[in-house]
């Protein structure tokens, strides 16, 4: 979830104005702020065909978290939904930096950040079942 989060508050501030095609950027502006397109990327999943092959082709040119949203934002256009879904994919296969999460947190109001915390604890308790759930069905 940091993620999609991550990627909206990074990419918001380039949203439809990105002049230059470039990765050099501040990740983490003054600008950077949590919008409704992290909710909404999230809940919409028909209004991301079009942003979808995007965010697929950064992260597959991405070589870590802060590179898959360097790549996103470069590409210009919706960057928010954009760096949202490919931070998403990022964070799957690479992870957050510490860093990161860390400055996210300080962005957030206390609700979102309650919001968070609890879906990270259930899919994390429900990740931890089902590894357990794998290794009984494996000493049958």
């Amino acid at each position: 979830m940091y993620g999609a989060i991550l990627g909206d508050m990074i990419g918001a501030p380039y949203e439809f104005d990105r002049g230059d095609k470039t990765k050099d950027f501040p990740l983490l502006s003054a600008d950077s702020q949590f919008t409704d397109d992290t909710v909404m990327t999230i809940a919409v999943a028909e209004a991301l065909l079009d942003t979808m092959p995007e965010a697929v082709t950064a992260f597959l040119e991405g070589t870590d978290f802060e590179d898959v949203i360097r790549t996103a934002v470069s590409l210009g256009g919706d960057c928010d939904t954009l760096t949202c879904i490919a931070g998403s994919i990022a964070e799957a296969f690479y992870g957050v930096p510490d860093a990161l999460i860390t400055a996210c947190r300080g962005r957030l109001s206390r609700d979102i950040i309650r919001v968070v915390d609890r879906f990270r604890q259930h899919f994390t308790e429900a990740k931890n079942a089902e590894v357990v759930d794998n290794n009984r069905s494996t000493m049958v």
